[in-house]
């Protein structure tokens, strides 16, 4: 699907500019070599449903389709970037850009 794509394309840029696949620690910034993206679902709640795809960098497209639809494990999300993906129905407000302490979202 496109949003294979997307985390594709996300998990090469990532690797290409080290300073973006990075996290806030508090007082300074932690960047990494894997690349783990969070998948930010708004659910009907008004909160957010989060999942973690692990080593994205080295996944096919195959891969990450195939990760996506697997049920994530029961630890708590931490990607070094997120993906927002959009409600299904209008945005009644604008959430934050960056979920910390991720350094980067989309």
């Amino acid at each position: 699907s496109i949003m294979d794509y997307l985390i594709k394309a996300a998990a090469i840029t990532l690797k290409g500019i080290p300073a973006a696949n990075a996290s806030w620690m508090g007082d300074f910034i932690r960047q990494y070599h894997d690349v783990h993206i969070d998948i930010c679902t708004p659910t009907t709640s008004a909160g957010l449903s989060l999942s973690t795809l692990e080593h994205v960098d080295t996944m096919t497209l195959t891969e990450i389709a195939a990760a996506r639809g697997s049920p994530s494990s029961s630890s708590p999300p931490h990607g070094t970037f997120a993906i927002m993906l959009p409600p299904a129905s209008p945005l009644e407000s604008v959430m934050d850009s960056v979920l910390p302490p991720h350094g980067c979202s989309l």
